[in-house]
């Protein structure tokens, strides 16, 4: 699965929700890090994340702090090593 198709089937809901796993999570903070300039990274990440959860059931392991630390230290990394 292409970038692109892999953003559409989170944002869509149409992964299946045992297939998202840690690495994915990298995978799409990376591609809206690389696509968009940083707030608007952190806030199509944010949304996208938080609605594959509660699409999942799990509402309760969305953390917005947690999520904004993470692509902030994503986004360091990626300037780091251009």
């Amino acid at each position: 699965m292409n970038d692109r198709e892999f953003v559409a089937a989170i944002e869509s809901c149409a992964m299946l929700c045992g297939d998202f796993r840690h690495t994915d999570h990298v995978r799409l903070a990376w591609i809206y890090l690389r696509d968009y300039p940083l707030i608007d990274a952190i806030e199509r990440f944010s949304r996208s994340l938080q609605r594959f959860a509660d699409h999942c059931g799990a509402a309760d392991k969305y953390h917005e702090t947690i999520t904004w630390a993470y692509l902030f230290l994503i986004h360091e990394r990626m300037r780091r090593h251009d």
